[in-house]
């Protein structure tokens, strides 16, 4: 949900230079090479951009899931490989957006040995079991915590916060992008429309004009 007086190019790429900073920290958290097969779970805003990222710099094995499979079709538009995540397997690095705990614990099986989970998520006050038994411990697997207040300290020789800002900028310059505005609203009529927004579990972003 975003507000906005310009065109939808041009509030996209305001909109989304945080999302793109989140999405430039797990890129670099995973530290992956591009034959590496990675895995983006959740397909809203900050999962397809991360999946977009780690394709247009060139990185071939990248998967994306999401439960609703409806997202099936703009990740298809933007280029993405949606998988049946049952069939997945061997996985070096997966990133999970989606804010549910449980999914680190699926994700253990799928990953290959010394592999990575890259925690996206923003998880407030909200707690959870995660299994440190099993697969976490049998086969070395990693979570690693990506946040957009820091940067990775093997990066910070290279970038400072204004430098990331604008390695986001030019990332979000692709018009394919704004198909990720997949409904508006009338900021008068947003007290009428709110619930309805809410209950849309196909909505990725929401704009709303004023």
């Amino acid at each position: 949900l975003f507000f906005s007086k310009q065109k939808p190019a041009s509030a996209m790429l305001r909109s989304l230079v945080g999302s793109e900073m989140c999405i430039r920290d797990s890129f670099w958290d995973a530290q992956s090479k591009s034959n590496h097969k990675i895995l983006i779970v959740g397909l809203g805003s900050v999962g397809l951009l991360t999946a977009f990222f780690f394709k247009i710099n060139g990185y071939k094995n990248v998967y994306v899931f999401d439960n609703n499979k409806n997202k099936r079709k703009i990740a298809n538009y933007l280029g993405l490989n949606f998988i049946d995540i049952r069939k997945i397997e061997k996985i070096d690095v997966a990133i999970n957006t989606t804010a549910n705990y449980k999914v680190l614990n699926s994700l253990m099986e799928k990953l290959s040995i010394e592999g990575k989970i890259v925690e996206a998520s923003w998880y407030g006050k909200n707690k959870g079991e995660v299994a440190l038994g099993g697969y976490f411990h049998s086969k070395r697997l990693k979570i690693i915590s990506s946040q957009v207040s820091k940067i990775p300290k093997y990066m910070k020789n290279k970038y400072d916060f204004e430098g990331r800002l604008k390695l986001a900028i030019k990332s979000l310059k692709n018009s394919k992008l704004e198909k990720l505005i997949t409904s508006e609203s009338n900021f008068f009529d947003l007290e009428k429309d709110y619930y309805k927004i809410l209950q849309n579990k196909d909505t990725i972003m929401h704009l709303v004009k004023y």
